[in-house]
């Protein structure tokens, strides 16, 4: 476990990688909305507490616990508690 980020969302990088494996998972804390951003590769995100708003290309999806999104990490995508409590994410990051 790799504990990174700011103060504002905390990561941790889940160390269960295979040696030349594709998936990045990542725990993510969010507390404040998060600079928008791509990458190559696919992600998959999975609400494990609380309420976020995911902005994929311009388009908000709020999700609650126990609900999940894909979408190409190519995609300006962002982050952003969708009430005044933080959520806990798994991102799954699939690598070209």
């Amino acid at each position: 476990l790799a504990v990174q980020g700011t103060q504002l969302n905390p990561l941790m990088l889940l160390q269960s990688r295979l040696d030349g494996g594709k998936l990045l998972p990542t725990l993510i804390e969010i507390h404040h909305p998060t600079p928008t951003r791509s990458h190559p590769g696919e992600e998959f995100v999975y609400v494990l507490s609380g309420s976020v708003v995911i902005t994929v290309s311009g388009v908000e999806y709020r999700l609650e616990a126990c609900e999940s999104i894909e979408f190409w990490g190519t995609e300006p995508h962002s982050y952003a508690p969708a009430d005044d409590l933080p959520a806990q994410i798994l991102s799954i990051r699939v690598n070209p």
